[in-house]
C-alpha cells in the first residue's frame, strides 16, 4: 500500500485494509503455509546432517523415503489436518527409525532442532502417520520391519 500511495501508511490503514480482504473472502497467504510438506523435506534432511553425522549412502535413502511419505500421504489424504513442517518432520522421524533403527546417533531431539517442530508435534505426527503405514509404503516393505519401528518408536514415546 505504502508503494503505490503517496501518503504514509500506518498501522491502522493496514489492518483496516487486511480486515476488507478478509470479509470478501480473499486468501491470504504467507511463503510458509503455501509450501508443501515434501518441498520442506531436503531443506530439514540438510540441516539435520549437519548436526548428525549420517553416512552418505543413507542420506539419499532417508531423504528419498521422507519424500515418499509425503507424497503418500498427501494421495491419501493423510496431511489434511497438519501443517506442512509438521508433516515433514514426522516423515523424516518415520524415515530415520524405519532406516536406521535405535540408532542412538540420530534421536527424536536432533529431529526437532533440524525442523524447528516441537517433540510432542513430531511424536503426535508420526503417531498418525504410523497408523496409516500400510496406505504410505509399498507392498514390497515388509510389514513385520513396520511392527518394529512402532515398537521402537512406542519405546521412546
Amino acid at each position: 500500500m505504502a508503494s503505490v500511495s503517496d501518503e504514509a501508511t500506518t498501522d491502522v490503514d493496514i489492518r483496516k485494509a487486511v480486515k476488507r480482504l478478509r470479509t470478501k473472502n480473499v486468501v491470504l497467504r504467507t511463503g510458509a503455509s503455501s509450501a508443501r510438506a515434501a518441498d520442506l523435506v531436503e531443506r530439514f534432511c540438510s540441516t539435520l546432517y549437519s548436526l548428525v553425522t549420517i553416512p552418505m549412502a543413507l542420506r539419499a535413502q532417508l531423504e528419498a523415503v521422507a519424500l515418499s511419505i509425503c507424497e503418500q500421504a498427501a494421495l491419501n489424504g493423510i496431511q489434511q489436518n497438519q501443517l506442512p513442517a509438521s508433516l515433514a518432520a514426522g516423515a523424516i522421524w518415520m524415515a530415520v527409525l524405519l532406516l536406521h533403527g535405535a540408532n542412538p546417533h540420530c534421536t527424536r531431539r536432533n529431529v526437532v532442532d533440524a525442523t524447528g517442530a516441537a517433540d510432542s508435534t513430531i511424536r503426535t505426527t508420526y503417531n498418525a502417520l504410523h497408523a496409516k503405514r500400510h496406505a504410505l509404503f509399498p507392498p514390497s516393505i515388509n510389514v513385520s520391519v513396520l511392527a518394529l519401528v512402532g515398537a521402537l518408536s512406542s519405546q521412546g514415546s
